[in-house]
């Protein structure tokens, strides 16, 4: 059995006394591919005009094509969802009122390994796919939504930072900073529809994951990233449906923009 804890946003403070760190020995020339980047969850969100009305299983099993193995209803807070493993992933299916989410992640956990999602182009690809098919057809869609929580694995820290201000075209120094949480949104006018702007929202730290072992020899492993948590979306704001070609269209341009950020780091 894994137990699984994110420290998120933390680091180690290393004393001097210990030394420095040893030099990373990460290839270097996949600093700008998607190739070096993992994710422990990717999201997909639609807005409806309206409360969505369909059941939460009827849905996952008309997207999916068979039975969710777990459906969770709480009517205090509206939160309906439904579980199942598709395709050696884990999908949650989730409404809550108007809104709809789609969270894809690893399905099964490896021991003292950190269990995150790999070929991330193919992993959005299929989520967009799966986007497409939960908004085919509506007329009710007033807001759409792609979302995640990236990893870049590095050696230690002080190259979680470097890697941090490269992103970030900031100049973050482990010596000086600690718990840096640089958040930022940049504003972006649709392709699509030049009446319409997508939010491009992300929040870089360096996180470290631990993953204990539970057994009679307890064992841990401790991983270091740089992390990218990523919410592209359309405005808030907006109350106007979408015709079904801009969804589309909109679906693709979240997606690419997303990519972009995470494999080259916040582009004006």
């Amino acid at each position: 059995m894994v137990s699984l804890t994110i420290d998120s946003y933390l680091l180690d403070v290393y004393s001097r006394e210990k030394g420095p760190y040893p030099v990373t020995n990460f290839p270097q020339n996949m600093t700008h591919t998607l190739h070096a980047w993992k994710a422990d969850h990717l999201r997909f969100s639609l807005f409806s005009n309206d409360v969505i009305q369909e059941p939460v299983e009827a849905i996952y099993s008309r997207i999916f094509g068979e039975q969710a193995s777990e459906v969770s209803k709480k009517p205090a807070s509206g939160e309906n969802s439904a579980i199942g493993v598709h395709e050696d992933f884990k999908f949650e299916l989730r409404c809550t009122f108007n809104r709809m989410d789609l969270i894809l992640s690893p399905a099964y956990p490896s021991a003292l390994e950190v269990s995150l999602i790999t070929r991330i182009e193919d992993s959005v690809g299929k989520l967009r796919r799966l986007a497409s098919q939960l908004t085919k057809g509506r007329s009710d869609l007033i807001r759409l939504a792609f979302g995640g929580h990236y990893l870049f694995e590095v050696e230690n820290p002080i190259e979680g930072y470097k890697k941090l201000s490269e992103m970030t075209r900031q100049n973050f120094d482990f010596e000086k900073h600690r718990d840096v949480n640089f958040q930022i949104n940049i504003p972006k006018k649709a392709k699509s529809d030049s009446t319409l702007f997508l939010n491009r929202l992300t929040r870089w730290a360096c996180p470290s994951i631990e993953v204990h072992a539970i057994s009679s020899m307890s064992s841990v492993r401790k991983s270091y990233f740089c992390g990218c948590l990523a919410d592209f979306n359309t405005d808030g704001d907006r109350n106007i449906v979408f015709e079904e070609e801009v969804v589309n269209s909109l679906i693709l341009e979240l997606t690419d923009e997303m990519l972009n950020f995470v494999s080259h780091g916040i582009n004006p």
